[in-house]
């Protein structure tokens, strides 16, 4: 599955979903989940599931969520310069 345009294994997709739920952002939680039980190959994530998912990141990010943390904080770093 691609998330935010970044290859993650289903292994991983499935962590990130129970780090969400963890971390209280049931509906982004919920989002991919959905998007795994469909088989979708990419889901539809909005800015604010975004910022959800680099927050449950954090500072303690498992390797293999590694590069789609870096893709969320280019986005987000993006997002500052342009004032949005």
């Amino acid at each position: 599955m691609r998330i935010a345009g970044v290859r993650v294994s289903p292994p991983f997709v499935r962590l990130l979903a129970q780090m969400l739920e963890d971390g209280g952002y049931e509906a982004t939680a919920t989002t991919i989940t959905d998007a795994i039980a469909l088989q979708a190959f990419e889901p539809a994530l909005t800015l604010e599931d975004h910022d959800a998912m680099l927050a449950v990141l954090g500072d303690n990010c498992p390797t293999g969520l590694g590069p789609l943390r870096r893709q969320l904080l280019d986005e987000h770093a993006l997002r500052r310069r342009l004032g949005r």
